[in-house]
C-alpha cells in the first residue's frame, strides 16, 4: 500500500516553460522529503506541461486543464486540493522556488501544535532571479504573526504596510483548517486567491512563523500581480473594509484595533492617488490627475510633508477649488512613506497601468 505523504504541494502553472524546471528542482532538492507535488496546468502552450512530465519522479503528478484564466484560479486551486492527500497543504506557483530547508523549517511548526498556517519571509526576486527586496519589508506585531487573540492575524493581513506577510510561496497550511473554510476562496473583485483564503483560515487557530527566508516569488512582466496591482489594491480595500464590519465583531480584538487598519487603508488609498495625479500631471493629462486629487480628498491621509506640498500644488496648478486642496492636505505631516512608495522608488511599480512611466516627480511639483 502506498504510503500517505505528508506534505501536498500544489503548483498552478500557466506559460511557465521558461521557470518551471527551476521550480520543479526546488521541491526536488528540498531535505524534507515525505511529500507528493500536484501540477495544474491551465492550457498552457509553451510546453510547460512537457518539461513536468519530463521529471520521472512518481511523487510528482501533473493535471492538464483548459485555459480559463486568472478569473477561475481559485477552482484551479481547489482542483488541485482535490487531488492532494497529505495533511499539510503548501503553495508554489510554476515561476517560483523555494530554499532547500523551507518544509523542514516549517512543518515542525504545525505537528504537535494547533497552528493553522505557517510563514516566513519571502524574497522578491527579478526575472534572472536577482533578489529585488525581502518581504515583508514591514513586520507585523507578534499578535499578528502568531495571530493571538484570534482575529489578530487576519487584521496583520489586511493592513496596508504588510500586505500580505504570509505571501504563499513562503506558506504551508494545515489542510483540515483549508477544507474546514471550504477551501480556496476568492472575490470577484480581487484577483487573487491567497489574501481571503489566508484571512478565512486564520478564524480557526493560531499561526507560527519562522525566521529563515521560507520563499522565492518571482516578479516578471508575466506574472499575476504586474498588470493586476490597481485591482489587486482596491480588492484588498475592499476585503478589509467587509473584514472589519462583519467578522471582526466576533473576536475580542484590541480596542480600537479595527478603527487603525481603516486607518492605515485611508492614509495608503490618500497616498496613493496623490502620486497618482503627479504623474498624470507630468504626462500633461489633467482630467485624469483632477480626478486623482479628488479621489484622494476622500481620504482621511496621513499624507507624508512633501507629498502634501506636492498635492496642494497640484490643486492649484489644477484650479481645483479651496475645499478639496483642504480635504486632501489636512492630515499630519510627517508619516511614515508606506511600503507602496518604497517600490514605486525601487522601480518595481513602473508598468502599473495608473503608473506608465518611470519619471519621478522632481521635488518642485
Amino acid at each position: 500500500m502506498k504510503a500517505v505523504p505528508k506534505v501536498s504541494v500544489l503548483t498552478p502553472t500557466f506559460d511557465h516553460a521558461r521557470y518551471v524546471g527551476e521550480c520543479v528542482e526546488s521541491v526536488l532538492g528540498q531535505t524534507f522529503e515525505d511529500w507528493e507535488m500536484i501540477v495544474v496546468d491551465d492550457g498552457s502552450t509553451d510546453g510547460t506541461p512537457d518539461i513536468v512530465e519530463g521529471y520521472r519522479d512518481s511523487r510528482i503528478r501533473i493535471l492538464r486543464r483548459p485555459h480559463s484564466g486568472i478569473g477561475a484560479l481559485c477552482d484551479t486551486y481547489n482542483a488541485a486540493l482535490r487531488e492532494a492527500s497529505g495533511a499539510y497543504v503548501a503553495i508554489l506557483e510554476g515561476d517560483d522556488t523555494w530554499p532547500p530547508g523551507k518544509l523542514k523549517n516549517q512543518v515542525p511548526e504545525l505537528e504537535g501544535s494547533d497552528a493553522v498556517l505557517v510563514s516566513g519571509p519571502t524574497l522578491m526576486v527579478d526575472d534572472e532571479g536577482r533578489t529585488v527586496t525581502r518581504i515583508p519589508e514591514v513586520r507585523p506585531s507578534t499578535e499578528g504573526l502568531t495571530n493571538s487573540p484570534l482575529g489578530s492575524g487576519p487584521l496583520a493581513l489586511l493592513h496596508p504596510s504588510h500586505l500580505t506577510f504570509t505571501f504563499p510561496v513562503s506558506t504551508v497550511l494545515r489542510r483540515a483548517a483549508l477544507e474546514s473554510t471550504g477551501g480556496f476562496r476568492s472575490r470577484p473583485y480581487l484577483p487573487v486567491v491567497d489574501l481571503p483564503t489566508f484571512v478565512a483560515v486564520g478564524e480557526y487557530g493560531p499561526f507560527r512563523w519562522v525566521d529563515d527566508v521560507s520563499g522565492h516569488w518571482r516578479r516578471h512582466k508575466g506574472s499575476t500581480t504586474s498588470g493586476n496591482l490597481p485591482a489587486i489594491l482596491d480588492g484588498a480595500y475592499r476585503l478589509a473594509r467587509e473584514w472589519c464590519e462583519d467578522r471582526a465583531p466576533m473576536f475580542d480584538l484590541p480596542s480600537g484595533s479595527v478603527d487603525k487598519l481603516l486607518d492605515a487603508w485611508s492614509a495608503f488609498m490618500a497616498h496613493r492617488f496623490v502620486l497618482l495625479s503627479l504623474e498624470l500631471l507630468g504626462q500633461g493629462d489633467h482630467t485624469g490627475a483632477e480626478k486623482a486629487v479628488r479621489l484622494a480628498s476622500t481620504f482621511r491621509g496621513p499624507l507624508k510633508r512633501r507629498l502634501k506640498t506636492t498635492a496642494a500644488q497640484a490643486c492649484v496648478r489644477l484650479r481645483l477649488p479651496e475645499r478639496v486642496a483642504q480635504r486632501v492636505t489636512r492630515t499630519d505631516a510627517g508619516a511614515r512613506l508606506n511600503r507602496y512608495e518604497s517600490l514605486v522608488d525601487r522601480g518595481m511599480l513602473d508598468r502599473a497601468p495608473w503608473l506608465t512611466t518611470s519619471r519621478k516627480p522632481s521635488p518642485q511639483e
